[in-house]
């Protein structure tokens, strides 16, 4: 059976995690990372959740919560207000290396 998108996606969490600049980030920049670096897996991502109103939102909060099964890369430290490119105030986690 063929990995999902997320699965890919989770599969990279390493190396876009070794790519991020500070130990300490947000889901945020993380996204902005994983998007940079692999446009065509979010692409991917977005195109699988269609259906939905808000794809971008529902494709950020999986690889948010995928992150979070990565105890073994990352430690949830918080979560912050941040303006999305929607204009739109979100509480975005924060995370930091392990």
């Amino acid at each position: 059976m063929a990995a999902s998108v997320f699965e890919k996606l989770k599969e990279i969490y390493p190396t876009v995690i070794g790519m991020m600049p500070n130990d300490r980030f947000n889901s945020h920049e993380f996204m902005l990372v994983l998007v940079r670096e692999h446009q065509e897996l979010y692409v991917q991502a977005l195109l699988e959740q269609n259906q939905s109103d808000q794809p971008s939102q529902v494709v950020a909060e999986k690889i948010a919560s995928g992150l979070k099964e990565r105890t073994d890369l990352v430690t949830h430290i918080g979560s912050e207000p941040i303006e999305n490119v929607f204009e739109q105030t979100y509480h975005f986690d924060i995370w930091q290396k392990v």
